[in-house]
């Protein structure tokens, strides 16, 4: 049975994944290119995880936003941009873009998740009712 329960997490994991990856921002294709899944449902363990690794570190910032910030020079006196030297600069912060929620809310709102929740229903069903023939016909 838990090898059925396995199948059925890395299964909605890796769908969750590839919405994520339609899901997420595309400036450079790092961040997209950087979900993955961190790590599979094992028999001893039913989790799953997937998300982005250390390749894109500024995922968490993306996906759950900044506040609105001063910016001021730690090793110079001033801060250089394309606009000018500084000696502060107001940024405003990053709006939230919760693409790996935004990916779970679409795949379990979706037909291919209905039809995997059955198909692990009719397999778990089949898997407990040869369970319990096997068992009967071995105490008689």
């Amino acid at each position: 049975m838990r090898k059925i329960v396995k199948s059925f997490i890395n299964r909605i994991a890796n769908e969750i994944m590839v919405i994520a990856k339609q899901k997420a921002p595309v400036d450079t294709a790092n961040l997209q290119g950087d979900i993955r899944a961190l790590k599979n449902a094992t028999e001893s363990s039913l989790a799953a995880v997937i998300g982005n690794t250390k390749e894109a570190s500024y995922a968490k910032f993306v996906h759950f936003g900044t506040k609105p910030r001063e910016i001021r020079p730690k090793r110079k006196k001033a801060l250089k941009t394309k606009f000018g030297v500084f000696k502060k600069v107001n940024h405003p912060g990053l709006k939230a873009n919760p693409y790996f929620k935004n990916a779970v809310d679409t795949y379990t709102n979706s037909s291919e998740f209905k039809h995997t929740k059955k198909a692990f229903l009719d397999n778990a069903k089949q898997n407990i009712k040869t369970k319990i023939l096997k068992d009967f016909n071995a105490s008689n």
